[in-house]
């Protein structure tokens, strides 16, 4: 029952209840115009658009830190990768039912679904719009756990030294790296153009992965 409807009903039976009694429910007792539904229908749509900006800004930030823990030697078996998955696969989620909230309150107001109830209401899309709002809150905590988890393996790069016998040098794994040589000199250069030239004299390079 709406407040309307209530209001309605004891005003019918105003004889046993009085004026009064009336006069002070409609003083407390809050009436929702049908102006201020589509107001708070209007301001859900727009939450939710907002809220799906940020989604679909998440899943990039998502895409570009994978892009980045890829390039840095992080496994796809990982807690890293595993948070980030779960970032994008929750940002889909959120994004799906925004896009589903804000369809459900303009059919409603068109009349297209729920033709015989109020026009504009968020009672429709409510539980869309919860789905959407836990599932941003998740992926936004898995993206952040993530890129902790990326800052924190960062500082254990793993690294390949060459040595030879009077010298060496090392390379960090997540560096494009090319070896080039010929019967005179064995050339090694990194990424940052580091480079590490070994005469023949030198004698043998050993190559060990930290």
């Amino acid at each position: 029952m709406t407040y309307e409807e209530a209001i309605a009903a004891v005003e019918a039976k105003s004889e046993h209840v009085g004026a009064e009694v009336i006069k002070t429910l409609k003083d407390y007792v809050p009436i929702r115009t049908r102006e201020d539904k589509r107001e708070a229908s209007k301001l859900a749509a727009e939450t939710a658009k907002m809220i799906l900006t940020v989604d679909v800004a998440g899943l990039v930030a998502v895409g570009t830190f994978v892009q980045f823990a890829r390039n840095g030697g992080v496994d796809w078996f990982s807690w890293t990768m595993g948070l980030f998955a779960a970032a994008a696969l929750c940002g889909v989620v959120a994004a799906g039912a925004g896009f589903l909230a804000i369809a459900a309150i303009y059919k409603r107001a068109e009349g297209r679904s729920d033709g015989d109830k109020e026009p504009w209401s968020t009672e429709a899309p409510k539980g869309k719009l919860n789905i959407q709002a836990l599932a941003s809150l998740i992926a936004l905590l898995a993206l952040i756990t993530g890129i902790v988890f990326l800052a924190q393996g960062s500082g254990d790069e793993k690294a390949l030294t060459a040595r030879s016998a009077t010298r060496q040098f090392t390379f960090m794994i997540s560096e494009p790296m090319s070896i080039a040589g010929t019967w005179e000199e064995l050339q090694l250069t990194g990424s940052n153009r580091s480079t590490l030239i070994v005469g023949k004299d030198e004698g043998p390079v050993a190559l060990e992965c930290k």
